[in-house]
């Protein structure tokens, strides 16, 4: 009787051993590891700043504590880490991506981006809501209502496709504010551009705006901000941003100056767009195949870190302004979401890329 107790007693240890040897195993497999990750920002790029911050805290929270090395890959306008991910990349969970995606780029077909967001495991997101700033010198806009009379006004502005870009040229559309397009610059050029006299106005995420602009033009008074651009709803409501408090969102500026409210083509693109991206700009995937269990364990990393009030106090000193994350169950929501775009958005979308190399002047 007593032998049969400690038989039994014996077979549960060894079974619990070899179950928590599993465990442990499965737990630890970035224990020793190098987790690349790939962005298609350049180095003090909004990504690659943000990106950055966030490594030693996941280093610190994904089970196995990995070295983190960030590899930078910007070029093809920023598909270049996206392709290389999802066409060449080992779904062996040692490279994945934090970058800028690019939903415009997936429903318009843009010949540039090969990855398909559907097929890769989606990580985390996260956002940095977008605003506009303009110049008080030059053109006479020395508030935000004057932009509605403004003559000869330039836009910097990076590429057609740039979700900053499109984001204020579909605004000026809507608003009826006639511009020329000045491509070519990203945040930092159009910054100093603007500076120069060479564009009057530009978008940038709201943390440039307080790192740069807010401390060297903003307080001087040589520029205004006008407008943010708020997130949306799956069911179409507009978000207003918790963190931004120094001007109105474009829909709250377009019914002041409109006195009514905003509707038509360039206000449904606009909206999806504040859908796709305004909650999340940057996103963070896995190669396609990738274990899922590799995958949990980098979302443990990537949710423990989001609630980690010493990094978002770290992030905030750096970066200049609160940064937002969705949860994976959202994230994957947005993905998804992409490919039920109306049909007459993504028309309207085409033709408005295609124009997207000249505005016209108005006259004078």
């Amino acid at each position: 009787m007593f032998k049969t107790r400690y038989i039994i007693a014996g077979v549960a240890l060894a079974s619990s051993l070899a179950i928590s040897d599993q465990a442990v195993k499965a737990a630890s497999f970035y224990d020793g590891k190098t987790l690349n990750i790939i962005t298609g920002s350049r180095a003090g790029g909004g990504a690659d700043t943000t990106l950055r911050v966030m490594s030693k805290y996941l280093t610190k929270y994904i089970p196995g504590h990995p070295t983190i090395v960030v590899k930078n890959l910007p070029g093809a306008g920023g598909q270049k880490p996206w392709n290389l991910l999802y066409e060449k990349s080992k779904n062996d969970g040692l490279t994945i991506i934090f970058s800028a995606w690019n939903p415009v780029g997936r429903v318009t077909k843009s010949k540039g981006l090969r990855a398909d967001y559907t097929k890769m495991p989606f990580i985390g997101g996260a956002n940095f809501t977008r605003m506009s700033y303009i110049t008080t010198e030059g053109r006479g806009v020395k508030t935000r209502e004057a932009l509605m009379q403004a003559k000869n006004i330039k836009l910097g502005g990076n590429r057609p496709t740039s979700i900053l870009d499109l984001s204020i040229r579909l605004s000026l559309d809507l608003l009826g504010v006639p511009y020329r397009y000045v491509p070519g610059l990203n945040p930092p050029k159009a910054y100093r551009a603007l500076r120069g006299g060479e564009v009057d106005l530009t978008t940038v995420g709201v943390n440039f705006y307080r790192n740069r602009v807010e401390k060297s033009m903003v307080k001087t008074g040589k520029v205004i901000p006008l407008f943010y651009y708020p997130a949306v709803t799956a069911d179409g409501k507009l978000k207003p941003s918790q963190h931004i408090k120094d001007m109105p969102s474009i829909y709250d500026f377009y019914k002041k100056v409109k006195g009514k409210e905003p509707a038509g083509p360039a206000w449904d693109a606009l909206k999806w767009i504040n859908l796709v991206t305004g909650n999340m700009i940057y996103t963070s995937f896995g190669a396609p195949g990738t274990d899922p269990a590799k995958i949990a364990d980098l979302r443990t990393g990537f949710n423990k870190m989001k609630a980690d009030p010493a990094y978002l106090k770290e992030s905030l000193k750096i970066i200049g302004a609160p940064i937002d994350f969705v949860s994976v169950k959202e994230g994957e929501a947005i993905v998804s979401s992409v490919d039920s775009i109306k049909p007459e958005i993504v028309t309207y979308l085409k033709k408005f890329l295609k124009g997207g190399k000249k505005r016209k002047k108005k006259k004078k």
